[in-house]
């Protein structure tokens, strides 16, 4: 079993930015885990504030079957992203369908504690796609 958590906070130009992550992963063979995260983002700007939660399903690969939990992978994700609307108070957030590619590397910290850094692209439907660089993902297997 694998979990994950991810938080992060961003101040400036008047936004002010929260996020948690967590998910829980099962590996399935030597190389495969499929899982799911769910995602939650509290923007607030001005006399705007809103949040959103994102739920995926998502799968790793991984390239070294001999040791998986030191090993490079890719990952896929399908799921239901929220869109925040934009610093309006007339617009309302939307669910949509979301989709994530990437990969990342297992690094062993301790015993039952791993580092995971990612790169994935993310995608809303009817948005732009995002680049996101997860360098501090800390990992538990047990």
């Amino acid at each position: 079993s694998l979990s994950s958590t991810d938080a992060a906070a961003a101040f400036g130009s008047g936004v002010s930015t929260l996020g948690l992550t967590g998910g829980y992963m099962r590996k399935l063979e030597e190389s495969i885990a499929v899982g799911g995260e769910a995602s939650w983002v509290s923007v607030s700007y001005k006399d705007y504030s809103a949040s959103s939660l994102s739920l995926l399903a998502i799968g790793h690969f991984a390239f070294d079957y001999h040791d998986f939990n030191n090993s490079y992978f890719g990952l896929a994700g399908l799921g239901i992203g929220s869109t925040l609307a934009k610093y309006s108070t007339s617009e309302k957030s939307e669910n949509k369908v979301a989709f994530r590619l990437g990969g990342g590397k297992r690094t062993h910290i301790t015993k039952s504690i791993y580092w995971r850094p990612e790169i994935y692209f993310e995608k809303v439907d009817g948005f732009d796609g995002t680049l996101v660089l997860r360098m501090i993902n800390l990992t538990m297997i047990w």
